[in-house]
This record gives structure tokens, sequence and C-alpha cells, in this order.
């Protein structure tokens, strides 16, 4: 089992950042930006790449560069930091009008990734349970 690398509380540069916002402020965040994405579009096109995948490579892809994005809190409630974050997404089953919750292992190469990934996506959309 992997588990989240702990950050050492002393030497942290963040620590009072971290300290303030878990004790003193909880919050979270949210981000929407618009991105011009018809180079992005044309070149899966001419690759046979969904588009989906390609999405949840992208957002994987930029968390697993930093570490912050990686982020979590031990059981202690200690911050730490995870080597790896893998994607979870959902599936859309259009039978019925559900989703199903999936995940797919994280590869910095993105063929690779949709050559693994796209099977679970086909899979998925035509799930029964929402954990399937």
């Amino acid at each position: 089992m992997i588990l989240p690398e702990p950050i050492d509380l002393e030497t942290w540069t963040r620590r009072e950042t971290f300290e303030y916002y878990r004790e003193q402020v909880p919050c979270t965040y949210a981000i929407t930006v618009e991105i011009d994405v018809t180079e992005l579009l044309a070149a899966l096109r001419r690759t046979g790449h969904k588009t989906y995948l390609a999405q949840i490579w992208a957002i994987a892809n930029a968390v697993n560069r930093r570490p912050e994005f990686r982020m979590a809190l031990t059981e202690a409630g200690a911050p730490a930091t995870w080597p790896v974050v893998h994607p979870a997404f959902t599936a859309f089953n259009a039978a019925r009008k559900t989703f199903a919750a999936v995940w797919s292992q994280y590869d910095t190469d993105f063929s690779a990734f949709h050559e693994r990934t796209a099977p679970v996506l086909s899979d998925a959309a035509s799930a029964t349970t929402m954990f399937p």
C-alpha cells in the first residue's frame, strides 16, 4: 500500500499558511478559465483519441507536476504529499441516464494513458451501478 509522504512541519515554508486555513478559516477552492482548444481538437481528430480522455489526462498531468496539488492529510491530520495521483472520473450511461464513477492509472505518456483508459470508459458506459 502506497501512503503519502509526510511533510516536516518544522521546516515546511508553507506551515503558517497551512495552519491558518486548517484551523482558522477552513475553505475550499474552485477555478474556471476559458481555454482555446482548437489545436488540441485538431490533433485529437488526427489521432482518433477521445476528447474527454484528453481532458482527464491534461488535468491529471497538471496535478502530478505540482506537489501542492497532490497533498493529503494523514490519519493524524498532518499534511503529506502523494507520490502520484491517479484520476477518478465519471462515465455516462445514456440508456439509464446515470453516471458511473471510475478511475484509471495515471501515465505521463498520453497515448499510453489513453490506451489503458479508453476500455475503462467504454465498460463503465454500460454500468448499472455507481461504482462498477
